[in-house]
This record gives structure tokens, C-alpha cells and sequence, in this order.
């Protein structure tokens, strides 16, 4: 689950592991039977990628000859079909070996509002032998699915080359900053009000009560009658996890082999775990990547000590300290962004510093300052660690200068919100989540009250109810991967999850705190676990640990 960087974490990991340039009634859930809709034959054509999809030429053309596409006309409202459709588009990548083909499995990266309408291109490549985690040991297995599945990825409803959601109006967003940034009433005021305005300018749109779960689970089981499969094969991430489980538990009789990665916790709200979040991130930092910087004082200079790291990192406030946060949340997901996470510490400490000569009252000055200073890292990361400081110090008089807005979620973002707050909504009302969220903002110094703003403290349309988790069938294969400090999806929610589903396997990845975990991973057992589970139907013991991959090794300057 992740907010408005949901397409910048998702598309990181594919470029980082391909090189190849995310009032009214509710929804009852009910089984609604086939007859009460239609659904025409699929037209599948040729995918040509443009627009968003422009970075995915290259590995399209790996698998072109393998991959089709289709656009679904799906029911506006399951509850009533008549009122009227809206597309949802479907990307497969064919079976090598189409004669054996034993069926698909359908992919979702997470968000809510992340778009995985190319993730059966990305995990074709995954799981070949151009991807070195598949060319020995275990990861060789995965080869063999790809001869036997056709991998599928979709645009959810809402997203992507599906019918867009879009939360606009003429009110202003006003300035606003995280809390452990500015815990003052004043902003505290702005962000509820931001919140209020984001919730309106939703509602106002009548498209939005039918972007939830509940609908993309069905639209889920309409793709697998028109792929002519009898079950339905998941690999979910993230938020992922949440939509599987909530269709497994839709359509007990239909699932079959279901991976979740970084599970959700389904016992709570969707919404609370947002604050589950904050401190998942904030233990990456403490327990993770500043141990890692005092351990190599050399290669990213914050200091010799972690006391000493972690009282530098506090001293950043203010405009500054959110947009350092904000950055860091796009790298603290993914060990082996493990040097942009501690370079993007390094750069706003000098940002800092710089400011605080009183010689940088804007963007050129500060640039001209930044642009003599000797970082004393590597000649391979001289330029990267520069790039960052730049495009710290532009986000910093961004949002220093920035001026009130209108309204204007679009795609991602407004699919973001518009799930959260349809899906089973909140427990908290808007004094009680700003009450937690300043007490986060002391426990988690720099992500608590990360997500003070959150329009579903003033949403009035009826929230969809999640059907029971009871009715997953007993034998239902479900397996799922968790890193031990996930920092978006943090252990704590993933074992309530596995507590409520008995039928499941869980491995856990010792410490590991990558959030989108791609298999192959690396581990000969867990590999194994994964590939055979979907292979041979073999489900792992229920519970088992395995040890994560290290964090990277850096070159050393040139003077170590």
C-alpha cells in the first residue's frame, strides 16, 4: 500500500530488475449470478506501447510476439447491470507452450491505485533466463511457468488504460506539511481541510462509489471466464494481497493458487493501516539504514555513530524535513535503494547547512552553492549524489513558494482515496485520527502523522463491507511472503492476517525490509517454495523463515 508514489515505486522496481526504460448504499456483497450481464467475446489485438506505457517498449519487444491485448465492458454496478459499463483493460503475455497450457495467473502490484496492466510483460521476463535470479539453483523452475501460464496484468477500474477516475474541484488545496515536520494547530487545521476538500471534490464525481474492491474483484472474475479458466491463479502485492483475499473470499469456489506478497492485514480497515505504516517506516530507518551508515561512515558521511546519524536527521524541520521525508519514502522500500535513501539524507543535512548561511534565498544560489561542494563519495556517485541534492533544494522552494490549488486527483491518486474510503472506511473520526496522529509524530519523529491528511474522516457515501473471511474454503491454496520489516505492509498486520487464515503457508524473509518482493529472490528455498507451489500444487509447512539478502556493498572512494 503506498500514496501518491505509487507509479514511481513500482515502475523503480521494474527498471532497477529489468534495465528497461503503479451518503449512499454500499455494495452488498452477494454472489450477483451470470445472467444478470452479458459478456461479449473479447476482441484481443495487437499492444502497442505508447503514452504512459512508452518505458515498456523494450521489454515488449522481447514477448511481442506472445502478447495481446483487450479492452472488458464490466458492469458500472454489479448490483444493478443495467445502469451501464465501464472498460477495464487486460494485457496477457501467452504460454510458450500453448498445447500444455494449464492457465493464467492474473497480477496485481498493490496501491490501492497501482496499475499492473504490464505486469505479466515484466514477470515473463522475471521468470526467463535474461533475469540472473532465474538462470540457476531454484530460480530455474520459474522458467517452466512461463511454458505452461499465460501471465496476465490489468488496469483496475478507474486507472490506467481503463475507464479514469478523476477528483477535481474549484476549491483550494492549501499549503500543508506533514506533522513531524510542523506539529502546530495551524497546520493541523490545513491538512483536515485539504482532507475535507479531497472528499467533496470525490463524492462530487458519481463514478467514485463504484471504485472499490468489492467492484474489482468482480471485474477480476469476469477476466477469468473470458481467459476460460476455471479458477483463477493470483499473484497479489501489497494492497494486492487485501484485493485477492476479499475475492477469495467473494468467490470461495473459484480460487486457485493465490501468492500474496507483503500481506495487508484484512482484520482491520484498509484505512488503518496507515498508521501501521508510519511506524513500519520509521523502524527501517532506526533499525535498518542508519545502522548501515554508522557501519560505513566513509561512503555516505553522516557520522561515525547511530545516536549521532539519528540527532542529525532530527535536525531537519519545516519544508525542508517534508520533502526529505517524502523522497525517502520513494527509497526506503527497497534494499538495494539503500544508497539513494542515506545519499538523500546526506544531501538535505547540506541543504540544510546551506541554508542556514543565509546565502541561498532561492533556487540558483542554492544551486550555485551546491554546485562547489565536495561530497567525497565515489567518482560512480558523484553525479547521482548531486542530482539529488538538486532536485531536493527545487522541492524545497516548490513547496516554500507554493501557492493554494484547486482540487485535481487524477488516475492513481483519485483511485487511492476513493478505495480507502469505500472500502469498510475508518473507526477513527477526525479528532481521534489527529489526536493519533500527533502522538505518532512523537513516537515516529520523522513518519508519524505522514498521513494526517485523509478525506475518509469526512466521507459520507456507505463504506463497502468486506465479505467474511470464514468463507475461504478451508483447502484453499494460499501462500504468503513477507519481509520481516516491510515498512508499508509491517509484519505485525501480515501475521493478524495469517492468524485468520488458517489454510495458509507463510514464509518470512529474516532480515529483509524490501516491500515489493520479486521472485525469484535469490534464496534457494524460497524460490523452490514459490515455484512449486504453482507448479506441482505443493503448498510450504505452515510457517517457515528463511534469511533475506544483505543489504548492497558500495565501491569505496578512491582514498579508502
Amino acid at each position: 500500500m503506498r500514496k501518491y508514489n505509487i507509479k514511481i515505486i513500482y515502475f523503480v522496481c521494474i527498471v532497477l530488475l529489468t534495465g528497461f526504460i503503479i451518503g449512499c448504499q454500499g455494495f452488498p456483497s452477494f454472489d450477483a449470478p451470470k445472467e444478470a450481464y452479458e459478456i461479449d467475446p473479447p476482441v484481443w489485438t495487437e499492444w502497442v506501447a505508447e503514452n504512459e506505457y512508452a518505458g515498456y517498449t523494450n521489454l515488449h519487444a522481447l514477448f511481442s510476439d506472445r502478447t495481446k491485448f483487450t479492452t472488458i465492458a464490466v458492469p458500472l454496478d454489479y448490483a444493478n447491470p443495467s445502469s451501464g459499463t465501464l472498460d477495464v483493460a487486460v494485457l496477457k503475455v501467452e504460454a510458450k507452450n500453448p498445447s500444455e497450457r494449464w492457465g493464467s495467473i492474473l497480477f496485481n502490484p498493490g496501491g490501492p491505485g497501482g496499475d499492473g496492466l504490464t505486469y505479466g510483460l515484466l514477470f515473463n521476463y522475471l521468470w526467463s533466463e535474461e533475469n540472473p535470479n532465474a538462470a540457476s539453483g531454484s530460480g530455474k523452475l520459474f522458467l517452466e511457468l512461463t511454458e505452461h501460464y499465460d501471465l496476465i496484468g490489468f488496469s483496475p477500474r478507474g486507472l490506467g488504460a481503463s475507464t479514469k477516475l478523476v477528483c477535481s474541484s474549484d476549491t483550494n488545496l492549501v499549503p500543508e506539511l506533514m506533522l513531524s515536520a510542523d506539529g502546530s494547530e495551524t497546520n493541523l487545521a490545513a491538512n483536515m481541510q485539504n482532507a475535507q476538500a479531497i472528499a467533496e471534490a470525490c463524492l462530487a464525481n458519481p463514478l467514485t462509489q463504484y471504485i472499490n474492491t468489492e467492484a474489482t474483484a468482480r471485474d477480476m472474475d469476469i477476466i477469468r471466464q473470458v481467459l476460460g479458466d476455471e479458477k483463477l491463479n493470483f499473484l497479489g502485492i501489497s494492497y494486492g494481497t487485501w484485493l485477492g483475499t476479499w475475492y477469495a473470499s467473494l468467490f470461495p469456489d473459484r480460487i486457485g493458487k493465490m501468492l500474496l506478497i507483503g500481506e495487508t492485514d484484512i482484520t482491520r480497515p484498509l484505512n488503518e493501516a496507515l498508521l501501521l505504516q508510519e511506524m513500519g517506516m520509521q523502524r527501517v530507518l532506526e533499525k535498518m539504514l542508519v545502522p548501515y551508515a554508522a557501519s560505513n561512515p566513509h561512503i555516505f558521511h553522516l557520522g561515525n555513530t547511530e545516536p549521532e546519524i539519528m540527532d542529525a536527521i532530527s535536525s531537519l524541520q519545516g519544508e525542508l524535513k517534508h520533502v526529505t521525508i517524502k523522497t525517502l519514502d520513494e527509497h526506503i522500500s527497497y534494499q538495494e535503494n539503500a544508497h539513494l535513501a542515506l545519499f538523500t539524507l546526506r544531501a538535505a543535512l547540506m541543504i540544510d547547512n546551506l541554508l542556514a548561511q543565509k546565502q541561498a534565498p532561492d533556487i540558483e544560489s542554492l544551486n550555485q552553492l551546491l554546485d562547489k561542494v565536495d561530497w567525497d563519495v565515489h567518482p560512480e556517485y558523484q553525479e547521482l549524489l548531486s542530482g539529488i541534492a538538486r532536485i531536493l533544494a527545487q522541492e524545497y522552494f516548490n513547496l516554500v513558494n507554493q501557492k493554494p490549488e484547486p482540487v485535481n486527483l487524477v488516475d492513481s491518486e483519485a483511485v487511492w482515496w476513493a478505495i480507502q474510503c469505500m472500502d469498510t472506511n475508518t473507526a477513527y473520526d477526525a479528532d481521534s485520527w489527529a489526536l493519533q496522529s500527533s502522538l505518532h509524530s512523537e513516537y515516529y519523529p520523522q513518519f508519524g502523522g505522514f498521513y494526517v491528511n485523509n478525506p475518509s474522516l469526512f466521507w459520507s457515501k456507505a463504506p463497502v463491507n468486506r465479505p467474511p473471511i470464514e468463507s475461504i474454503p478451508s483447502d484453499a491454496s494460499i501462500l504468503i511472503v513477507q519481509s520481516e520489516y516491510d515498512p508499508y505492509t509491517p509484519l505485525e498486520g501480515a501475521v493478524r492476517t495469517f492468524s485468520a487464515l488458517p489454510q495458509a503457508s507463510m514464509i518470512v524473509l529474516k532480515g529483509d525490509y524490501q516491500h515489493c518482493i520479486i521472485v525469484p529472490y535469490g534464496n534457494d528455498e524460497l524460490d523452490r517454495s514459490v515455484a512449486e507451489f504453482f507448479l506441482y500444487q505443493k503448498q510450504p509447512p505452515r510457517l517457515s523463515t528463511v534469511e533475506g539478502n544483505p543489504l548492497p556493498r558500495f565501491p569505496e572512494t578512491p582514498t579508502q
